[in-house]
């Protein structure tokens, strides 16, 4: 009996399944397609493709809203089927890769399988983000396979490869520059500082190489003739997207716990300093805690673009 009730406890199908169920269900997003921010890139997803949509409508003359390679590459399937089913599709087919990814890092930390299950649950109950109001499973949008690939680079860069993490974190920028932008230099600065020359140079190498859509794509918005401007910038940051943003509303007490789970990580690291997994998660982790104090300073010095 009790070792029946282990293997149910430590069944990774069920615990999939659960986690696609809870997201279903009582997901952030809720039941209906479309919604949140599906209301605005399901549109940009279906114009990829139709050309005409909305031709007349003024807030759609920049026609990718900042993702050409996403809807080129996942929008043909509007040709045939109805938004809201092909949302559905979406939603799910994410929501799978990224479960999968999620509990393939969790097995590395070397604790049963239900405790990596529930600490995925925890973290969708707390809706993901401990401040930012960010997400990764809800409505189906670019930064979905942005962060899919970004973990699964994290998954095989712990299976020693080189390549295929390369690419995978390339694609994460060509996805979704701003997953892909800090996410993927975190995980290039976590690798390069464990590695040979010769590795990081092809790392480096590989991962520029499939980054290069994502530029292409970015530059013009950034640098072309009409690029975002300072006080553009400052009214992004402060008045449309404070919530995403801003970390002077983040609250300093939830700044501050964060780093010290930072810490706590750290201090983790250090009692298992031979275990090249911490190592490498907790890099990645210090880059990510660098890249956070950074915008946090170029807000107080008003530097908005770069927030």
């Amino acid at each position: 009996m009790q070792r029946q009730l282990s293997s149910l406890l430590n069944n990774t199908a069920i615990h999939f399944a659960l986690l696609l169920l809870f997201a279903l269900l009582l997901n952030r997003e809720g039941t209906w397609v479309a919604s949140g921010n599906e209301n605005i890139y399901l549109l940009y997803l279906f114009k990829a493709w139709h050309p005409s949509f909305l031709a007349t409508d003024f807030t759609f003359l920049e026609p990718t809203g900042g993702h050409p390679v996403f809807n080129f590459l996942f929008g043909w399937p509007t040709l045939f089927l109805p938004l809201n089913i092909f949302g559905w599709i979406g939603r799910f087919a994410s929501w799978a890769v990224l479960f999968t990814a999620l509990l393939r890092i969790g097995r590395r930390f070397r604790i049963p399988p239900w405790m990596v299950f529930t600490a995925i649950l925890l973290w969708l109950i707390q809706r993901q983000s401990f401040m930012s109001n960010e997400w990764i499973i809800g409505t189906f949008e670019a930064k979905c396979a942005g962060y899919a690939c970004l973990l699964f680079a994290i998954d095989t860069i712990l299976d020693g490869k080189i390549v295929l993490p390369a690419i995978l974190t390339g694609l994460s920028f060509t996805f979704h520059s701003a997953v892909g932008l800090w996410g993927g230099a975190a995980i290039g600065l976590a690798f390069i500082s464990m590695n040979s020359f010769r590795s990081n140079l092809k790392f480096i190498a590989w991962a520029t190489l499939f980054a290069l859509p994502g530029i292409i794509a970015t530059f013009p918005m950034m640098f072309g003739s009409h690029p975002i401007t300072p006080d553009e910038a400052e009214f992004i940051v402060t008045i449309e997207m404070p919530f995403h943003l801003d970390p002077f509303v983040f609250g300093s007490a939830k700044i501050a716990v964060l780093y010290l789970m930072l810490l706590c990580n750290f201090l983790h690291y250090r009692s298992n300093r031979d275990d090249r997994t911490l190592k490498f998660l907790i890099r990645f982790q210090i880059a990510l805690g660098a890249f956070f104090a950074f915008g946090i300073l170029c807000r107080y010095l008003g530097e908005f673009s770069i927030v």
